[in-house]
């Protein structure tokens, strides 16, 4: 999930257009909530050819034998052949929009077991999902509005970046509620150090 860290900030007004060049301070949660879970599962299971666990399928919630750690198995292709048949993992520590990552029904029977009871399979989720907090959460800062009246302070801190090697300019596009947002993604440090050179 994507959420605003206070309002953006207007960091500078070009004087002959009124453009506005804005700061947008993001908190990014790239974890997946019980809630959420419990969602994709239910929106999944909505197809009549998936079943659940509960039923002989895959899409449920599955507990690593070896580490305890609990997954959301979504059947991906309804094959029968359980040695083709796909399953998309999600975990306390992936959002759905997150890289997807698959295991073969096979696997998925080998390295799990099934929980089938919600409360149990909640209690594994949330215990990762609250551990995790601080890997899964980072603060994000994009530029925005109007790039071209500060390209040239914008370059004299990229220059200082950590990424020095690299110097180029990394375009991010979010979601904040129903707004969608187009910057340039700089770290706290080169926000700050943008503002005392504009």
């Amino acid at each position: 999930s994507i959420e605003l860290d206070g309002e953006p900030e207007v960091i500078f007004r070009e004087p002959s257009s009124s453009a506005i060049t804005r700061h947008y301070a993001l908190l990014v949660d790239t974890g997946l909530s019980w809630a959420s879970a419990v969602a994709a599962r239910e929106e999944a299971l909505a197809n009549p050819s998936l079943k659940s666990t509960r039923h002989g399928g895959p899409t449920g919630f599955w507990q690593q034998v070896r580490s305890n750690k609990v997954v959301l198995a979504v059947e991906a292709s309804t094959s029968s052949d359980s040695a083709t048949r796909l399953c998309r993992v999600l975990r306390p520590t992936l959002h759905t929009s997150g890289k997807p990552q698959y295991v073969r029904f096979g696997q998925l029977t080998e390295r799990y077991r099934a929980v089938l009871d919600d409360r149990a399979a909640a209690k594994l989720w949330d215990s990762e999902y609250n551990e995790t907090e601080e890997q899964r959460r980072r603060e994000v800062h994009l530029l925005c509005g109007a790039i071209l009246p500060v390209w040239s302070s914008l370059q004299n801190v990229l220059a200082q970046e950590r990424i020095r090697a690299m110097q180029q300019l990394t375009v991010r596009r979010s979601q904040v509620g129903d707004q969608p947002i187009i910057g340039v993604a700089l770290s706290k440090e080169g926000i700050e150090r943008l503002k005392s050179i504009l």
